[in-house]
């Protein structure tokens, strides 16, 4: 049973990651879901998923399960509870909050990071990360983590600005200003990098 960690990013929230090493089918029993989803790890991904949403939250009923206007899942008929979800494979992420938005990123690292970090980063903030590709790779799972946390339609990453950011070790920290005509709000990020994978976390 691969749980690679579980632990409380904040008092309202629990988060676990889960390493996929099980054949499609374990997912699919457990769970009692199938899905049409074509690709095969993108499939094995989406039940994963799920089965980790119920082993953090063992009440939920998957048929509660929406997806939301700007494509994040969410179970609107259960008074005051919320998730996300991040995968990478072969890893999963999720977290479960009671009473507050939440979000979570886990990515796994990428060639090329620097190359592709003026999609989600400007000028200033690259400066900060100096073209470490560990920092840049976070600062990539920070923001979607903020994105998601958000869940507003029409707002980019480059709406979410970095104003602080304090690499403490394998751990990391930041502030995020968004500024978006729908939704003005600074949001702090949790996580840490690990050899194999970063992991983001934003629970207000």
């Amino acid at each position: 049973m691969p749980l690679f960690k579980s632990w409380s990013p904040h008092p309202q929230a629990q988060a676990a990651i889960w390493r996929i090493e099980e054949p499609e089918a374990f997912f699919a029993a457990h769970t009692g879901l199938s899905s049409d989803i074509r690709h095969g790890q993108r499939r094995i991904e989406y039940l994963a998923g799920r089965f980790l949403v119920q082993h953090l939250w063992p009440e939920i009923e998957f048929t509660d399960i929406h997806i939301d206007e700007n494509g994040k899942p969410h179970a609107p008929e259960i008074s005051g509870r919320a998730f996300s979800l991040s995968h990478s494979f072969p890893y999963v992420a999720a977290v479960v909050t009671e009473g507050i938005p939440c979000g979570i990123d886990i990515q796994i690292p990428k060639a090329g990071i620097a190359g592709i970090s003026p999609k989600y980063l400007s000028e200033n903030e690259k400066a900060l990360f100096r073209n470490d590709d560990e920092n840049l790779l976070w600062a990539w799972s920070a923001k979607e983590a903020a994105y998601k946390w958000a869940n507003i339609s029409g707002i980019s990453l480059r709406d979410i600005e970095l104003k602080y950011f304090c690499p403490c070790s394998r751990m990391r920290e930041a502030v995020f200003v968004i500024d978006h005509p729908k939704l003005k709000q600074v949001v702090e990020v949790k996580g840490w990098i690990e050899d194999d994978f970063v992991v983001a976390v934003a629970a207000k």
